[in-house]
């Protein structure tokens, strides 16, 4: 067995791996000239010095080292002479950190690599999405050493040995990925985050995840999907590995330590006992993942700054359990089964599985649901790109609510409180102008309060409101 797992830049992450058969750390800048799979508010920032310390510091614990280029998009940027030659600086740039491998997603990247840096081993991204023989052949004609298979071939035991059987490059499975089956959003959602993590590109690393709310949406509303999903349970590698394939990666790279350990843990151990939800890439809690850099939503000039709040609420759900003891044997079935040329309608067993092995709060569900719809029908009608919608145009604030409101604010997380003080303010003026007052009054700003602010901030707001005595309650009735 051969781990490859995502690097968050932490040097405890070294430590922890170097105890498990990890063979390979993965990682990149936030951003870059080229670009990668993940958006740049997700990553922590990193400079060269930094990048350099700790690749050399992977590298001397006995494990190697590989950097992202894989963005899916450059904008055709790399046919115009000036912006080609900051991509070759950037590739030049990695080089000089000394790195065991590069991945990219664009043919036209691996061949510059080749010539460049010939001994500099190349891998291609999940993201060429390479689901043929054929295609799988004709990468490894360009150069490639390694080649990460899509997720969505995961279940696919026919075509998945007519590949391993068909290169003599090395094969990479991702393990713990929670993508939906058949996803029709997944080309579009890999061109969006390319974007959303390269310099100079015009959104400044702005970016709205359309995909993930549709993503979240079908998993909230059909609890089966998170079984179709092509996720390989540590139990379960040995059957990849009879059929030649032991290179699995872990993902995510903006996850905590404590949480990359754990995943990483349970498969070195092929073994999880308790919530497979726990080392799977679920949406569950935000605080598996490292804090957000929100300063890239606060871009007012480009959409309605109040619809960038509670963006959490509709994204993560807590009290999912998926029970991996009922879940031994199942993927037994999958042997047989193509899934490519079936109905899940007429098929129906992962509802089965489903049913026997998963449970969620449903209460949770309904609520996120709720946000999520709030949130796509403000996308879908461009309501969410007008600018003058519930805009604020009373000046006049009463002055408890004025003291209150400079006081409440700091009760808001430091890293999104910029953001929130902007939508309570607009819409405690907002709720002025529903009652035809030229002034906010206190009541105005606490209904504010009451409505805008993120779920997962609400007992915290309502504790210090007390502390200033403020019952929300009271205004709740």
């Amino acid at each position: 067995m051969r781990l490859s797992v995502g690097c968050n830049w932490d040097d405890n992450l070294i430590e922890n791996m170097s105890k498990y058969p990890v063979v390979n750390l993965y990682g990149k800048a936030n951003i870059d000239a080229v670009g990668g799979g993940r958006p740049t508010y997700l990553l922590p920032e990193v400079n060269e010095k930094r990048m350099k310390d700790y690749i050399f510091k992977v590298q001397k614990s006995g494990m190697k080292f590989t950097y992202l280029l894989n963005s899916f998009c450059l904008g055709n940027k790399e046919f115009i002479a000036k912006s080609h030659n900051q991509i070759i600086e950037t590739i030049d740039q990695v080089a000089s950190f000394g790195v065991d491998s590069i991945t990219v997603s664009i043919p036209y990247l691996l061949q510059i690599i080749k010539y460049r840096y010939p001994h500099i081993k190349v891998g291609v991204s999940v993201y060429a999405y390479i689901n043929s023989v054929r295609r799988a052949q004709m990468f490894e004609s360009l150069g490639a050493d390694t080649i990460a298979l899509p997720e969505f071939v995961n279940r696919d035991f026919q075509l998945l040995e007519s590949i391993r059987n068909s290169v003599k490059c090395d094969i990479q499975l991702m393990a713990n990925n929670s993508c939906l089956f058949g996803c029709p959003f997944q080309l579009y959602h890999g061109a969006i985050t390319s974007h959303a993590s390269q310099l100079d590109d015009e959104t400044n690393g702005f970016y709205i995840d359309y995909c993930i709310l549709n993503c979240m949406k079908r998993k909230v509303t059909n609890q089966d999907e998170l079984i179709k999903s092509r996720w390989i349970r540590p139990e379960d590698l040995h059957v990849y590995e009879d059929i030649g394939i032991d290179h699995f990666k872990l993902v995510e790279r903006f996850n905590t330590t404590e949480v990359l350990t754990t995943i990483t843990r349970a498969y070195s151990e092929r073994r999880y006992e308790g919530n497979l939800i726990d080392i799977l890439d679920v949406k569950t809690d935000p605080k598996r993942q490292l804090p957000i850099q929100v300063s890239y939503f606060n871009r007012p000039e480009y959409a309605n700054i109040k619809n960038m709040m509670d963006f959490e609420d509709a994204l993560f759900v807590k009290g999912q359990y998926l029970d991996n003891r009922a879940l031994d044997g199942f993927l037994d079935y999958f042997k047989k089964m193509d899934c490519n040329r079936v109905s899940c309608v007429n098929c129906g067993y992962c509802s089965k599985i489903a049913q026997r092995a998963y449970k969620a709060d449903q209460n949770n569900l309904n609520y996120t649901l709720a946000k999520i719809d709030t949130k796509l029908d403000d996308l879908v009608t461009s309501k969410f790109f007008d600018m003058n919608r519930d805009a604020g145009e009373i000046s006049q604030w009463s002055t408890d609510a004025k003291t209150i409101f400079s006081t409440a604010v700091s009760f808001i997380d430091s890293n999104v409180r910029d953001i929130a003080s902007k939508v309570v303010q607009r819409q405690a003026e907002e709720n002025a102008k529903k009652r035809e007052h030229e002034k906010v009054l206190l009541d105005d700003l606490i209904h504010a309060f009451i409505s805008e602010t993120p779920k997962h901030e609400y007992e915290k707001m309502a504790t210090g409101l007390k502390e200033l005595g403020i019952n929300i309650d009271v205004y709740k009735k």
